[in-house]
């Protein structure tokens, strides 16, 4: 089990509905020393860019840069999560990014 996820990495976490396990990106907004203790806080993202966005949603604008395979949303919905249902890192939110979303919240 990796513990050594970094504030602004985005991972794929496997979550589990009515036996049927999928995938999702997510970007993680805690700070490492926080995310070595087992936890990460994260932010969910979708690919779902075409329905309405809503006023606290942020477009991530350099999305391929960042690893994600379509143009996506970071919804401001924080969650807590362990580090075991995270699959993988697929990449890290470019620093423009990164400095629009800290404007933003």
């Amino acid at each position: 089990m990796n513990k050594n996820y970094n504030k602004w990495d985005i991972v794929l976490i496997k979550l589990r509905r009515a036996a049927k396990t999928f995938k999702r990106p997510a970007l993680i907004i805690s700070p490492k020393q926080y995310n070595s203790e087992g936890l990460v806080v994260i932010l969910p993202i979708t690919s779902r860019v075409d329905t309405r966005m809503k006023q606290m949603d942020y477009y991530i604008t350099n999305w391929k840069e960042s690893g994600l395979p379509k143009p996506s949303l970071v919804k401001l919905r924080f969650a807590t999560i362990s580090v075991r249902i995270i699959d993988k890192k697929i990449g890290t939110l470019h620093e423009e990014d990164v400095f629009n979303l800290l404007n933003l919240l």
